[in-house]
């Protein structure tokens, strides 16, 4: 048998969110990060537009190799 499945009046939390309100607060804070991770994409896209890679001296540049942090590869 399933027992008795009605919430009692001391089993009820203050900050429990059930049904349509609890369905709304998720949808609200899920469209939130979206717009938050769209904007922050937008300032990466825009800061990498902005300023592109300048490689200097790409002849000494090697695929695979620990010394490729010495070649500059920044506008500085």
């Amino acid at each position: 048998m399933a027992g008795n499945t009605q919430m009692r009046e001391e089993e009820r939390g203050v900050f429990s969110f059930h049904g349509a309100i609890g369905g709304l607060l998720f949808v609200a804070i899920l469209l939130s990060i979206l717009v938050f991770l769209e904007i922050w994409a937008l300032e990466v896209q825009q800061n990498s537009a902005n300023k592109p890679y300048e490689i200097k001296n790409i002849q000494n540049v090697q695929a695979i190799s620990d010394d490729n942090y010495k070649y500059d590869i920044s506008n500085n």
